[in-house]
């Protein structure tokens, strides 16, 4: 059975997504706790990757259940999250469809960033917004976020050359200015053949609201 999970986290004590030496990471830690649920290893395949001290509120992965296993998607939630640390959370766990793929079947990516304005940062967004001290121009933050609005090619910021697609993809980037911060939504959207089933997942940088 393949199960889908919708995963939140807080991205500061890790080195990002993606399993990697002498770090510890979010892949490693919900493998592990797979392990220790299933009895054997398994492997988990995520919509995407963060980086070092990112926040998730949303990534969307999946797994392959073994066949012996009778747990159903409401058992893997609550063992998962019995095995995992205060900082990662499974937040829903459903069946999906077997060519289901949480790489290739996201229809979108959600970004926000969070600049705090004030003069001196709140304790409680200590480590999840940028603080810049000073007030920002409304005209010209319009003036840059127009370069990123609009369909743009970004294949030749892939990572794996030689394994892109041909397709552009669509990018809003919207300001939301609140006192003490200025909230930036970035959401990228991208056609594909597969399944909507997977509405992708939404990371924040640095800020996790």
């Amino acid at each position: 059975m393949r199960l889908k999970l919708t995963i939140a986290y807080d991205g500061r004590p890790f080195g990002g997504w993606q399993i990697q030496p002498h770090a510890d990471t979010i892949q490693e830690r919900i493998e592990t706790a797979l392990r220790e649920v299933a009895g054997e290893p398994l492997r988990i395949h995520g919509s995407g990757r963060t980086d070092a001290g990112v926040h998730a509120t949303g990534q969307v992965a999946h797994f392959d259940a073994p066949d012996q296993l009778t747990m159903n998607p409401v058992n893997w939630l609550a063992a998962l999250n019995t095995k995992l640390p205060a900082t990662i959370r499974i937040m829903d766990c459903e069946e999906a469809a077997p060519d289901f793929h949480a790489r290739f079947s996201t229809t979108g990516k959600c970004y926000q960033y969070e600049l705090s304005t004030a003069p001196i940062l709140p304790p409680r967004q200590a480590g999840l917004a940028w603080h810049l001290p000073r007030q920002l121009d409304p005209a010209t933050l319009e003036e840059a976020l127009a370069f990123f609005r609009g369909t743009h090619d970004f294949r030749a910021f892939a990572a794996n050359r030689g394994n892109e697609m041909n397709r552009r993809t669509p990018t809003t980037f919207e300001p939301s200015p609140r006192r003490p911060s200025t909230l930036f939504r970035q959401a990228t959207s991208f056609p594909s053949p597969a399944t909507a089933f997977s509405t992708g997942w939404c990371a924040s940088s640095p800020a996790w609201p």
